[in-house]
């Protein structure tokens, strides 16, 4: 496993082990502990000073970000409420963390069972069903549709070829009366009543050459009922999601960040405040350019804040 940086307090554990145990085979104690004591001082100040040249080369980098409904600027009492609330969050996932890991055990397990049921000939079975019933359905409803193309070019030559009998007809006689009722809701401005009646004469003029409805019909007399999932796949994909449930609660315990409440703007502008501190703790970039948009003051409020940031920003 490749080492932290230098910087994480993890890394710089990892980095001290080889050197506590070259240093102990070969020196006395308290030479030793002096010897360790001396070398990390000296570590500790070559990382700051690293950091300040660092800091220099980003202020060049710097663009000014625009400040809008999504965008806030990070000043001092924003930071300091960012800080104060971010070390609440921490604490809490401290004290969740042995119920996360249950549930994300549990997921596990949940998962696991799932997988367990896999029968890869069956799926295949189930998918090659699936596909000859999906294309004969396609087939079975463009066939349906040139038929009610059909029906409706005979309709209206009856129509044209005989304008008193159409009138007689009672659909005809529905359609007209629809149409008369959908001339006085405009004249009367009411445009929800003229919606629902072109909705139920269009529904009507289907019925005529044939709907939805009549399509499923020919379906079916074609190709029969659709193929049915087999019951052990359905049961996978229900274990599935439960496990991606408790996924998600697991997580959430452990990766709350500070609230919209908590810092007192608004929840969109308190996602945006999390991502712009968190991208600036990963490093600027300039083919990042979250990371690179602050202004100069906010650069040094971040700076001013470091270490108490990196405290309370999970990765």
């Amino acid at each position: 496993m490749p080492l932290r940086s230098p910087r994480s307090p993890r890394g710089f554990t990892g980095l001290l082990i080889p050197l506590v145990l070259s240093v102990l085979a070969t020196a006395p104690l308290e030479a030793q502990l002096g010897g360790l004591i001396r070398r990390a001082t000296e570590r500790k100040a070559e990382e700051k000073a690293t950091e300040k040249v660092e800091d220099r080369a980003n202020v060049g980098m710097l663009s000014d970000p625009v400040f809008d409904g999504t965008t806030v600027e990070l000043t001092d009492a924003l930071l300091d409420r960012y800080v104060a609330a971010a070390t609440k969050a921490r604490d809490a996932r401290a004290a969740r963390q042995a119920e996360s890991q249950a549930l994300l055990d549990r997921a596990i397990a949940i998962e696991d069972s799932g997988r367990a049921l896999e029968n890869p000939a069956d799926r295949q079975r189930f998918y090659d069903a699936e596909r000859r019933w999906s294309d004969c359905a396609d087939e079975a409803r463009e066939a349906e549709r040139e038929a009610a193309e059909k029906r409706m070019e005979a309709m209206q030559a009856r129509i044209m070829a005989n304008p008193m009998a159409a009138q007689n007809d009672p659909t005809f006689k529905k359609m007209a009366q629809l149409m008369q009722r959908m001339s006085a809701a405009q004249g009367r401005g009411d445009q929800a009543e003229v919606e629902r009646l072109q909705g139920e004469l269009q529904r009507t003029m289907q019925g005529m050459v044939g709907d939805s409805a009549s399509a499923a019909k020919a379906v079916t007399a074609k190709c029969g009922a659709r193929v049915t999932q087999p019951a052990w796949m359905l049961r996978q994909e229900a274990l599935k999601a439960r496990g991606d449930s408790l996924r998600r609660v697991s997580s959430a315990m452990v990766t709350s960040a500070p609230t919209a409440a908590e810092l007192g703007v608004t929840a969109r502008q308190a996602a945006m405040v999390h991502e712009r501190i968190a991208s600036w703790l990963n490093g600027m970039r300039r083919d990042a350019p979250l990371t690179t948009r602050f202004t100069r003051a906010e650069y040094d409020r971040l700076v001013a804040r470091r270490a108490a940031l990196r405290r309370v920003v999970s990765d």
